[in-house]
């Protein structure tokens, strides 16, 4: 065999003959295939599907020809007839419109007429420079694949030249339009309608046909049909000189169903005869969602996950992403149309389930519309593209409304029924596979100590305590011995239970704690118990810890039984829990007489009428901090301390059991869904109607929930929502508090990890240190996106923005201490006017600190508690200072935008929102088909999960619709510098259709509107702005001032007199004018006041309105706050000299003048002048901080930017 030459390996072909060669690229393949596709019946005048031997070929190039005509009534109203004929025997087929036709002229640019330019050059089209178009044609090949593939293509237009004269242009083309005849031009007189008409006879031999199939002819009958109902009801089309009697969407639909009438939702804005009952199947809902949408939905039990859609009048056979929206949408709002029935709250249903029962009918409008291939079977257009105008229109969106489910879910369609059937035979299939039975044995649960009794035929006596972890249980074991062990089983749970109510099946048959509990006592899945027979177990205990935690887990147990067996709640007594003391006191001068306490607000309100310096007293943190002793004294007692539960009372008789108040309580509490009522339920929450303990008590689930468990839950929010006085939720607060009191201008380092045990010895800090450690950490950290002033200082490795912070090194090996900017923010100055919490007496940190500057606004806050969340952004310090100079003066707030310090991009605010948002994007730079990117948006974002997903996208670039060649990532902990090389021409196209930031997710939304904190008074409140925040923070502030104002000023006073009356001490001591030797206490008192002493105390009440008070206190001499001679007597002999007295009129004089200098300063200079250190003590922050970024980033200069914005006045 002859070796081939170089010219005939490599050859190249035209356009044309590449279309010819290639057909699956143009118009799908030219070869018969089996497919079961839908058809139009014409003896029944039915649309059925029927198994066909489908040509996509064939079909493609029918349908150009036929989409040019649909699209020409979007473009011009005056076409009003579109007729189709298709000669079975010829195999021609002829489509023709109405109203403007082409121009007969020629070209001037091409030198060849009009028509003939359209439908045989190739790559021609009016739509190019079209945007917003809502037609089905784009690529300029359209009808020339037609003309390609086409024996004969006859072009036969009636319509006008360049100077309005009627003409009739007739050309011929031949041999897949290798041969162009030239066009016939007639003038034509007389009244003559302009028309488009073409006529074609496929080239069959290339389709492999001899003539036009049977199958082929009815498909193309049924797309006909298709476009009769996506073209505007206006407009007559024909079929061989038949009218199609289908007129619009709606009658359309129907082709496909049994004759039956049904009820139609119709939209309030359609036109009245879009309200005119169809006759539609009565499994069918139908409705025109909007000017661009039309949605109608099949019920058939034996018949579903059928999609058919139309964009644009193109049939798209596989879907995309408008099917896909619809579908999603729909499918979402049935789960929760179902979900919401009260027997079904908890059902797991799968998208799936619903879909097989399903058919969609979708028929939508979208701007310039793409497909994945020429073939146009798939649109894969982005919903941000659906709409071209630069604004989001309204109607680009499907928006299902609830009456559109309720009339699909309806129950006479049975859809629920049967979607709740299937969906809890799957779960239930899922989890017996888990279930209990009756054994008097169980050897594989490890650490479960059985009852003798359990699994007897004495079970019924058996109670099996549920303790909180490994140390209750150990309690449990060190008291078990004086209840016995024939009753009593025991088993630590792991942490807290699962809430089956926001949990799917996969997590629920694979939890270790329901499997544990269900086979302890027997329980079986879907079993209705009448009584406890056939368990285990004839009851249960919970052991908790007496705090907020150990409450929670008593709720959720309590949840699980009434979501899977509540028939065993009714039984009284089924679940009890055992109380232990969470404080305890006791009398000092006799320790026998002991108070328990088994919550901490009851402690507390106790302590603060009939406590005091003469009663001890201890927190018991968990059970592990009880003795053996202990243990056993508490179970001495063991039925006292017994708390039975027992089930509600329905509200009404008439009710079902679902509105009993038990169920509605332990929802509202643990359904996700009820987040509304959580927040109503915590507004009302009272800390003065807390459950009062006593021996045998009996409690409704209803008050378990309403007045223990939502102690938890308050105090849930409380530690994840922060305060709006100054930025900090108490763990952060104890932490500040615990530096403040190593003092504010420590240098001295201290290892994290030895801070939190520090922290937790000087506040009232009552949970794990490990939680602390990661709390320090964070209020340490400094990189772009933690904190924009970070109060502490980072000593060592506490993370970056590669990984978000998380990689900081542990806590036994870093340091900290604070930061120098801190003092200028929490100023000691008004330490002395906080209101401090007291922990066994001792005082703890503050209810609020009261920094100078809303420090809530400048580090933002998040966080997730009880049916409240927060999320408020950071902002720029400079730009609050500023704010609050004007505030000060009177003048107007300006606008202020989120910012992050070290942020290289941009933050921009979307003016046309309903809601305050942003627009955060990151820096780049194109180079060719590079992009150079130096910042990436910095909401939950960071470099490395950002590096994942642009990985991501190049490990896909096999495929060749993806676009990415290149990623290239130098490391680096805090520095952004990627540079991503895309393929081809793929960057420009990205750039050009304005979606390459997104493509390379380099923009993100922020919407501001969920800023929830606690106010003054300690209420959880919403504010409307950040500014609303700014305005209170002030308000409250200013007035702090003014305290601290009154508060000094008779601070120095005291200090004045203080050494003022010292000074004349001790001149009188040495003149011998008084003399205190061999006098009593009380003979000196008398002494000193005859000499116009005053008594004095060493420390000042904060209280303004206590001031006068202080010369009532006169007897407790080791209270600082007690005015007394101390002052005076309890000076030692080294500093009755000379040289004391000038120190202490040295002092005089600077109190003078400082009280002289504070006296003239109103509240409101005091807190300028205070800003003005503040910045100088910023300015020195930043470039610190600018220091310590450039030496991590191995660069020699970064600048901060401010977001860009335009500052606005907007309020005064």
């Amino acid at each position: 065999m002859a070796k081939k030459t170089v010219e005939e390996i490599y050859t190249g072909k035209t356009l044309h003959e590449h279309i010819l060669s290639a057909s699956d690229t143009y118009i799908g393949s030219t070869k018969s295939d089996p497919k079961k596709m839908f058809v139009f019946d014409e003896a029944n005048e039915k649309i059925v599907e029927e198994t066909i031997n489908y040509v996509p070929g064939l079909f493609k190039i029918f349908d150009e020809i036929l989409v040019n005509a649909r699209d020409q009534t979007v473009r011009d109203k005056t076409c009003k007839n579109i007729n189709i004929n298709i000669d079975k025997v010829s195999g021609e087929i002829s489509v023709s419109n109405d109203g403007m036709s082409i121009p007969i002229e020629m070209h001037k640019t091409y030198k060849i007429y009009v028509p003939e330019f359209i439908f045989s050059r190739l790559l021609s089209s009016q739509n190019y420079d079209t945007k917003g178009k809502q037609v089905g044609g784009k690529n300029g090949y359209g009808a020339k694949l037609a003309n390609i593939y086409s024996k004969k293509f006859i072009v036969h237009i009636i319509g006008v030249d360049s100077s309005n004269k009627k003409l009739e242009y007739i050309q011929e083309f031949k041999n897949n339009m290798y041969d162009i005849g030239k066009p016939e031009i007639n003038k034509i007189t007389g009244k003559v309608s302009s028309m488009t008409k073409i006529s074609f006879i496929p080239d069959y031999e290339r389709f492999e046909m001899k003539g036009l199939s049977n199958d082929m002819y009815v498909l193309m009958i049924k797309r006909c049909y298709d476009v009769a109902a996506c073209t505007d009801k206006s407009v007559s089309i024909t079929i061989n000189g038949e009218k199609i009697k289908c007129k619009d969407f709606q009658d359309y639909i129907n082709l496909y169903q049994k004759e039956e009438v049904s009820e139609v939702v119709e939209n309030s804005d359609n036109d009245s005869e879009d309200k005119v009952p169809k006759t539609l199947s009565s499994k069918t809902v139908y409705e025109k969602i909007n000017s661009r949408w039309e949605v109608g939905i099949t019920f058939n039990v034996n018949s579903g996950d059928k999609y058919i859609s139309f964009v644009n009048g193109i049939s798209t056979f596989n879907g995309g992403t408008h099917m896909k929206h619809v579908v999603d949408l729909v499918i979402t709002k049935i789960i929760e149309y179902i979900n919401g029935k009260k027997n079904y709250k908890t059902l797991k249903i799968s998208p799936a389930t619903i879909k097989q029962y399903l058919t969609f009918f979708v028929n939508c409008i979208i701007e310039d519309p793409g497909f994945d291939s020429q073939t146009k079977e798939t649109m894969n257009s982005r919903m941000s593209d659906w709409c071209t105008c630069g604004n989001y229109c309204v109607d680009v969106k499907c928006e299902i409304n609830d009456a559109f489910i309720k009339k699909l879910c309806d129950g006479k369609n049975g859809l629920v029924d049967e979607v709740v059937s299937i969906s809890a035979f799957k779960e239930s299939r899922e989890l017996v596979k888990s279930d209990g039975k009756k054994v008097s044995s169980l050897r594989d649960i490890e650490k479960l100590n059985d009852a003798k009794f359990a699994g007897t035929k004495n079970s019924h006596l058996a109670s099996i305590i549920l303790c909180e972890g490994d140390s209750a249980n150990g309690f449990v074991n060190s008291g078990i011995s004086v209840i016995g062990s024939e009753k009593y089983g025991s088993f630590p749970l792991k942490g807290k239970v699962i809430n089956p109510r926001n949990s799917t099946i996969n997590k629920l048959k694979n939890n270790k704690e329901l499997i544990n509990i269900k086979k302890i006592l027997g329980l079986q899945q879907g079993v209705k118990y009448e009584d406890v027979s056939k368990l285990r177990y004839g009851s249960i205990i919970i052991l908790t810890d007496q705090d907020t935690d150990g409450s929670h887990i008593k709720g959720l147990l309590i949840n699980m039984f009434e979501l899977f067996w509540p028939e065993l709640l009714k039984i009284k007594g089924f679940i009890k829990c055992y109380n232990t003391p969470i404080v305890k006191a006791w009398k000092l001068s006799n320790p026998k007489i002991i108070k328990n306490f088994y919550s901490i607000p009851e402690y507390e309100k106790w302590n603060e009428v009939d406590g005091g310096s003469t009663w001890g007293h201890k927190y018991y943190k968990g059970l592990g901090t009880s003795t053996p002793l202990e243990a056993k004294e508490s179970f001495k007692l063991f039925d006292d301390n017994l708390v039975q539960f027992e089930w509600s009372e329905k509200l009404s008789d008439d009710l079902d059991d679902t509105n009993n108040l038990s169920h509605l309580a332990i929802v509202k509490a643990f359904d996700k869904k009820k987040a509304d009522d959580r927040k109503l339920w915590l507004k009302q929450f009272d800390k003065t109607n807390m459950i009062k303990y006593k021996p045998k008590m009996v409690m409704t689930y209803t008050d378990f929930i309403d007045k223990e468990l939502i102690v938890f839950s308050n105090d849930n929010n409380i530690r994840a929502i922060p305060s709006l006085i100054d930025g900090l939720k108490p763990s952060t607060r104890m932490i500040m508090f615990s530096m403040f009191k190593r003092g504010r201008n420590s240098k001295k380092e201290v290892k994290v990890a030895q801070l939190a045990g520090y922290v937790s010895e000087n506040t009232a800090y009552h949970h794990g240190e490990v939680s602390l450690q990661e709390t320090i950490v964070g209020l340490a950290q400094n990189y772009t996106g933690s904190n924009n002033i970070n109060m502490l200082q980072p000593i060592g490795i506490f993370g970056f923005r590669r990984h978000g912070g998380n990689e900081h090194a542990q806590a036994r090996y870093i340091y900290t201490k604070l930061d120098p900017i801190t003092p200028f923010i929490f100023r000691e100055e008004d330490d002395d006017v906080l209101t401090y919490n007291y922990d066994d007496d001792r005082k703890v940190e503050p209810e609020n600190y009261v920094p100078i500057i809303p420090m809530v606004l400048i580090n933002g806050s998040r966080g997730i508690g009880t049916g409240f969340s927060t999320n408020v952004p950071p902002h720029n310090p400079v730009d609050v200072i500023e704010n609050l100079k004007r505030m000060l003066k009177g003048q107007t707030i300006l606008e202020m935008y989120p910012w992050y310090n070290g942020f290289l991009g941009t933050i921009t605010k979307n003016i046309d929102s309903k809601k305050t948002s942003y627009t955060i994007n990151g820096k780049y730079e194109i180079n060719g088909n590079k992009v150079h990117i130096t910042e990436i948006p910095i909401v939950d974002n960071n470099i490395h999960d950002y590096e994942t997903m642009i990985d991501k996208k190049v490990c896909l670039t096999k495929d060749d619709n993806l676009k990415i060649l290149d990623f290239d990532k130098p490391p680096n902990n805090n520095k952004i510098d990627m540079t991503v090389t895309f393929k081809g021409n793929e960057l420009q196209k990205l750039y050009k259709d304005g979606s390459l930031e997104k493509f390379l997710g380099l923009t993100q939304n922020l919407t501001v509107s969920n800023l929830h904190v606690f106010d003054r008074n300690g209420k959880i409140i919403k504010c409307s702005s950040t500014i609303e925040i700014l305005e209170k923070y002030f308000e409250y502030r200013l007035e702090m001032y003014g305290i601290r104002k009154e508060y000094y000023l008779r601070k120095l006073k005291n200090d004045l007199d203080i050494a003022k009356y010292k000074v004349k001490f001790i001149k009188e001591v040495n003149a011998k004018t008084i003399v205190l030797a061999n006098k009593d206490t009380k003979e000196v008192s008398i002494i000193l006041k005859d000499k116009g002493y005053p008594v004095l105390s060493t420390s000042i009440n904060k209280d303004v309105k206590d001031k006068n008070k202080d010369n009532e206190k006169e007897d407790d001499e080791d209270n600082h706050n007690t005015l007394s001679y101390k002052y005076l007597l309890d000076m030692q002999m080294k500093s009755m000299t000379k040289d004391n007295i000038a120190k202490l009129e040295n002092t005089m004089e600077k109190c003078q003048c400082l009280y002289d200098e504070y006296d003239k300063m109103t509240p409101r200079d005091i807190w300028n002048k205070e800003l003005d250190e503040l910045l100088v003590a910023y300015d020195d922050w930043l470039k610190r901080w600018i220091k310590e970024e450039n030496l991590i980033n191995g660069v020699n200069e970064l600048e901060p930017v401010k977001s860009v914005k335009k500052k606005r006045i907007i309020k005064s």
